[in-house]
């Protein structure tokens, strides 16, 4: 019989853990999600694990993370008011889970997979391409969070981590960008 892996989920409730939980447990993964108190978990499917943990505060992380396989780590604020919102929330929860990861022991995850963002890294020039040995310049708070969100895990965690940094992310149900496309379909032109 197969061992599957015992993974762990961070912003399971949003609109990237929406479309990936349904693969994981399409490939058969013992899945845990992490959600806060006020996570409305009525959408998660019905065969995931759910633990309420705080990623601000630390409180019960420990607890979630012991004897997981993997860890995915997608929660983020994504639209903050300034840059002390996006150190407040991703930068202090990078912090927690390091410590948390430290606590546990050879407990902890043995993998962690991070999403991260392109705004990270910052924009390409128009004649060099972006690629992993480009030294990051982030352009806006919520990328300066995503990088120092990195740092932290590469500081911290000694074991195999890996950092996908995928461009925009949307599609049906993002309700983030509703408004920019709900403009665009009234005539309204964005420009960033």
């Amino acid at each position: 019989m197969t061992q599957f892996a015992k993974i762990l989920v961070t912003g399971a409730t949003g609109f990237l853990g929406s479309h990936l939980l349904p693969k994981l447990t399409e490939l058969g993964a013992e899945i845990t999600c992490l959600v806060r108190e006020s996570s409305d978990t009525s959408r998660l499917p019905k065969d995931v694990n759910i633990i309420r943990a705080d990623l601000l505060t630390g409180e019960k992380l420990c607890d979630a993370l012991y004897d997981q396989d993997i860890l995915i780590h997608m929660a983020a604020l994504l639209f903050g008011i300034d840059w002390q919102d996006y150190l407040n929330a991703n930068v202090r929860c990078a912090e927690q889970i390091a410590a948390a990861m430290q606590a546990c022991g050879q407990h902890a995850p043995k993998k962690v997979i991070l999403i991260s963002s392109q705004a990270a890294t910052g924009p390409a020039g128009k004649e060099q391409p972006v690629n992993e040995s480009t030294l990051p310049h982030p352009v806006s708070a919520y990328g300066w969070s995503k990088l120092l969100v990195e740092r932290t895990l590469q500081s911290q965690y000694t074991r195999d981590l890996a950092i996908l940094r995928p461009s925009i992310i949307y599609g049906s149900g993002d309700l983030g960008l509703l408004p920019v496309f709900k403009g665009i379909q009234k005539g309204i032109a964005v420009s960033p």
